[in-house]
């Protein structure tokens, strides 16, 4: 195994350009593939006649190698491979592969570099003598050589014609798969430009990392102040994203990697997005936003993690790489699609964010393909790779372009708003000469007003006055009235002595009232009535003394007790007084009269559109009045009262009323009460005694009718046998 190093045709060394995140669309990604590749073609050295160290060579593939390889229980395992692009291993405890190189005399004390890329601890001796201990291998406590993960370049003096170079590995123990990928052999001039070249690609990478941050921040900020622009919201996602994926592709970490291609893929789908809603006008669904990163917790899942493939060199999980490729795939031709929608479209945010960003792809992506095919070396006097140059312009040309549609967008607002201002100047002077007009035509007509007024109220005020002395004087006549009426109503003490468990609830509608009650006692028969005459307030007051006087004549001057005579003499009188044969009046009145015996515990009872209720052991038994009034236009001569004769029990319950308790409105919908709901409560107190009864009613009726108006005169009588 012995080559000389001036005999060598070298394939080139790939300038180790690391991985840049691109957005916008799945040709960008084909495109920085394909910078890779054109990168490695210009690099490539042919043999120099004079024997010189040629710029670089691949120690891996254009040399034969022994290998060893230890595993976990310290078993050897010699394996002899004639050729190697990449040392791949699974999880050895170590691996030790040497070789050997012969120098040609013209390369004797002649500077040269190693460049070496791996992962884990290493140990490079050349001759025997230690040139690099790294990892486990380092003992001199230097913190540079305690890394795990190194890319370095070791400078060497080719003093001896036989070199003898032999590496220690020790990988990773948290690798599932670990590499070797990298050994070059190269001019020192060369690693030089590498590493100046290298400083420079990561300066720039992080310098357009953090520029799109800034980019990202200023939008955010941009849309929490205006939320109903969503594209803002969209576009800094996207800034952010991208930044994110510059940012931790540069940290040369693995973990840092897969974080930095799901935020290359979170860029490509809120650039996406943002393209949907500024040039298509579309709202996007954000579910694929859901399934990446459903799909980013998953790739973390151990089981992704195993049967790994290798790319350029590189070891990937194949399941992940399946996932990341559709993800990519998708997000991308979404990207490009949304920005096709722009041709054809008039409005200058659609074809300033379409041309400029075409620009970009034809700065940033097409444009570095072309130089790098067209010039085998693209690096400029500093080592810079120009075609790098051109991506890192296009790439800057992204967010700038949403810039000048925003400032564009802000001057024309501010444009708008100015005329607007403007305009409302112009318009509030005008309204303020018309306003001053009017006010000047209003202070006259007020004081013409004032002077109307003034006399109108003096007017008024002099009407108030006599409707005021009207008013007291028709009040006094009425309270006299109520006086007078009261008179003529039994003492309520000769009903409670008659019927110690008694009540009655009378409730004017007005000062006086259309209802009435009486009272009397003849020949041993206790007689209690309930009246109800035609109207309320005056009217129905001049009735009922007209019907009180007609009983009290009835019951005491003609001695009458039976209720069905009294009413039909009622009825006559009633007619005759009021003289109905001769005019239209049809005043009358409804009439609930019962003769009590206590002797013989008999109740006689007549009706005049009036019931007779009773409750017996919690039985309620109505006794049905003669559907005519008295008086009234119904004046039939034949008209003759029935007499109900109901033989009572100890602890039955009388209830004698007019319909003004059921009649009112009230509750929470403002209906009326209705007989119905009386009766379901007269039945739900019939533990209660007469008295305590009448104020359960009293306070019932009242809170049933709240803010309502009474709409009738209420009287309600109860008796209890003893």
């Amino acid at each position: 195994m012995r080559q000389h190093l001036s005999n060598i045709k070298t394939k080139g060394s790939g300038y180790c350009k690391k991985w840049l995140v691109i957005t916008l669309c799945l040709v960008a990604f084909v495109c920085n593939h394909t910078f890779a590749v054109a990168d490695t073609l210009s690099q490539i050295t042919s043999i120099n006649p004079k024997n010189k160290l040629v710029s670089a060579v691949n120690l891996l593939s254009q040399f034969k190698w022994n290998v060893t390889v230890r595993d976990h229980d310290n078993k050897e395992k010699l394996i002899i491979k004639p050729e190697l692009d990449t040392l791949n291993f699974g999880t050895p405890k170590s691996v030790t592969f040497s070789t050997t190189i012969f120098v040609s005399p013209q390369l004797k004390n002649k500077s040269a570099a190693i460049a070496y890329a791996y992962d884990g601890s290493a140990r490079i001796k050349l001759n025997g003598e230690v040139m690099v201990a790294t990892g486990a291998y380092n003992t001199t406590h230097d913190p540079d050589c305690a890394a795990l993960n190194k890319t370095d370049y070791l400078n060497i003096v080719l003093k001896d014609s036989v070199l003898a170079l032999e590496i220690d590995y020790m990988p990773d123990p948290s690798m599932k798969i670990v590499s070797f990928n990298k050994l070059t052999i190269m001019t020192p001039e060369l690693a030089e430009t590498k590493k100046e070249s290298f400083y420079e690609s990561t300066n720039s990478s992080y310098a357009l990392g953090f520029y799109y941050l800034a980019f990202g921040i200023v939008f955010l900020i941009l849309f929490l102040f205006f939320r109903e622009k969503t594209e803002n919201l969209y576009f800094s996602m996207f800034c952010i994203s991208a930044s994110l994926a510059w940012l931790l592709d540069t940290a040369k970490d693995s973990s840092a990697s897969t974080f930095s291609s799901f935020a290359f893929i979170y860029a490509l789908e809120f650039l996406s997005l943002f393209l949907a809603k500024v040039l298509a006008n579309k709202n996007k669904s954000l579910l694929h936003i859901a399934v990446i990163t459903a799909v980013a917790v998953i790739s973390w899942l151990p089981f992704i993690r195993y049967y790994y493939v290798f790319i350029f060199g590189n070891p990937a999980p194949i399941i992940w790489l399946i996932l990341i490729a559709s993800l990519v795939c998708y997000s991308g031709f979404s990207s490009v699609y949304f920005l096709f929608q722009g041709f054809g479209q008039k409005r200058w945010e659609a074809r300033t964010i379409l041309y400029l960003c075409l620009s970009a792809v034809l700065i940033g992506f097409i444009a570095p393909v072309v130089i790098s095919m067209m010039s085998v070396n693209t690096l400029n006097q500093r080592g810079f790779d120009i075609a790098t140059y051109c991506a890192y312009v296009g790439l800057a040309i992204y967010p700038f372009s949403a810039a000048i549609v925003l400032g564009r967008r802000n001057g024309l607002n501010q444009k708008q708003l100015l005329k607007q201002i403007r305009s409302i100047e112009k318009l509030s002077s005008e309204n303020l000469e018309k306003e001053k007009e009017k006010k000047e035509l209003l202070e006259a007509q007020n004081v013409e007003l004032e002077h109307k007024v003034a006399e109108r109220t003096a007017e008024v005020i002099h009407q108030k006055e006599i409707i005021e002395i009207k008013n007291n004087s028709i009040t006094d006549n009425l309270i006299y009235a109520q006086r007078i009426q009261s008179a003529i109503l039994p003492d309520v003490k000769l009903i409670t002595k008659a019927f110690q468990q008694s009540f009655i609830i009378y409730l004017p509608k007005d000062i006086v009232s259309g209802d009435f009650y009486a009272f009397a006692e003849k020949d041993n028969w206790q007689i209690i009535v309930a009246g109800d005459c035609t109207g309320h307030g005056v009217s129905g007051a001049f009735m009922s003394m007209i019907g009180s006087s007609l009983l009290n004549q009835i019951i005491i001057e003609m001695e009458v007790v039976e209720p069905g005579k009294i009413l039909n003499r009622l009825n006559k009188a009633v007619i005759e007084t009021l003289k109905q044969g001769e005019n239209d009046t049809n005043d009358g009145m409804d009439i609930c009269l019962c003769a009590y015996n206590p002797t013989t515990k008999t109740l006689q009872y007549a009706g005049a559109n009036r019931p007779l209720w009773m409750i017996r052991k919690e039985e309620f038994i109505l006794v049905k009045p003669d559907k005519y009034p008295i008086g009234g236009l119904q004046m039939a001569k034949d008209r003759e009262f029935k007499n109900n004769i109901v033989q009572l029990e100890r602890n039955d319950t009388l209830y004698l009323f007019t319909d003004g308790f059921a009649d009112q409105f009230g509750g929470e919908h403002g209906k009326k009460l209705m007989s119905g709901k009386f009766r379901e409560m007269l039945l739900s107190i019939q533990e209660l005694d007469m008295k305590a009864q009448g104020n359960y009613l009293n306070a019932s009726f009242k809170k049933w009718k709240g803010q309502h108006e009474q709409v009738d005169d209420v009287l309600v009588m109860g008796v209890r046998i003893e």
